[in-house]
């Protein structure tokens, strides 16, 4: 003879194993329920209010006053909110936890080319459709010369976009995007289209001569002492920091690389007014070289109007690189 209860006490085991770099996606995940009543009470679990059953993905264990559903390779579809109800003639109860399956991200979306200058290119690209279950931490783009099969690490980021510097000129680039998270790196993007870099040694065009001066280049090398430019008397300029223009394609010609360093890239430049010859300095804005570095620079070479010092001709902002125009005789 015994007493009739309604099923009560009911205590929870979760066994949930988490697999290696690929998260869950390929592991076992286990609820242990124990259960008290009078009669043997019956069992019922659900998803999401849906009843499950024992098939491919899902096996229910109900051996005395324990139950246990296991699910088997884990996805994404499994997440939700688990329940175990049991009931006998005398009441039911019901239990709930929630399930979060984590893995890393989707892959981010293909990078476009949202803006190219001389040897650099701004890429964008739409985030990861599924995070994994946790925050993307960053994104990393690799790169690849058209003609190889060489994928190379470039950029870090945390924002969906990145600018690249010192690509090489006269190459051919694809890139792609991988998203990382807590629980690893995601597969990659589809790639980018192709990336010409211009090779701008490659594409000189100079300037039609003025009558009675023979054109740039026809005589053969470039004798650089001759092509010293420098403001005739009266000439000197004031540059207006808060009014850079941005067509310097359109009032210079640039031409070969005379030097490079950690500041800049120095071009030598033909001014398509006059046909006077300059040094285009290259400036690549980017952490470690700011704008205002720039800027504090044109205003200090603003107040230099001496003969025997530095001459700013003009000055050029192109967004994410700027330029200044200057004697050439200082290089040299």
């Amino acid at each position: 003879m015994y007493i009739e209860t309604q099923p009560f006490n009911l205590n929870a085991a979760d066994k949930g194993v988490e697999g290696g770099v690929m998260g869950w996606m390929k592991s076992c995940h286990e609820y242990v329920f124990t259960e008290k009543g009078r009669p043997t009470p019956e069992v019922e679990w659900l998803k999401d209010g849906t009843t499950l059953s024992n098939g491919p993905n899902h096996q229910i264990d109900t051996i005395a006053s324990t139950t246990t559903l296991t699910i088997k390779s884990l996805e994404r579809d499994d997440r939700g909110k688990y329940s175990l109800r049991v009931r006998n003639r005398v009441g039911d109860d019901e239990v709930s936890i929630g399930l979060q399956v984590t893995d890393r991200p989707d892959p981010p979306g293909k990078p476009t080319v949202q803006d190219q200058n001389l040897d650099s290119v701004r890429l964008l690209w739409a985030t990861s459709m599924q995070d994994g279950g946790s925050q993307v931490r960053h994104y990393t783009v690799e790169m690849c010369k058209v003609g190889t099969d060489s994928w190379q690490k470039a950029e870090m980021t945390k924002q969906p976009f990145t600018t690249l510097f010192n690509l090489e000129a006269g190459r051919t680039y694809r890139f792609r995007v991988r998203a990382d998270n807590v629980f690893g790196s995601s597969d990659p993007s589809e790639e980018s289209e192709d990336v010409f870099v211009r090779d701008v040694t490659r594409q000189v065009v100079e300037p039609t001569p003025k009558e009675g001066r023979p054109a740039p280049g026809d005589s053969g090398p470039v004798d650089y002492e001759k092509q010293v430019s420098g403001p005739a008397p009266g000439e000197y300029r004031t540059i207006d920091v808060n009014r850079l223009p941005n067509d310097l394609q359109s009032k210079y010609i640039i031409c070969e690389e005379l030097g490079r360093g950690a500041y800049g890239t120095v071009y030598r430049a033909i001014e398509r007014a006059t046909g006077k010859t300059w040094a285009a300095k290259v400036v690549q804005v980017r952490p470690g070289v700011k704008r205002e570095s720039v800027l504090h620079e044109i205003n200090i070479m603003n107040q230099l109007h001496h003969e025997k010092l530095l001459y700013l001709h003009e000055a050029f902002d192109m967004g994410h690189e700027m330029c200044l125009i200057e004697e050439l005789s200082v290089f040299f």
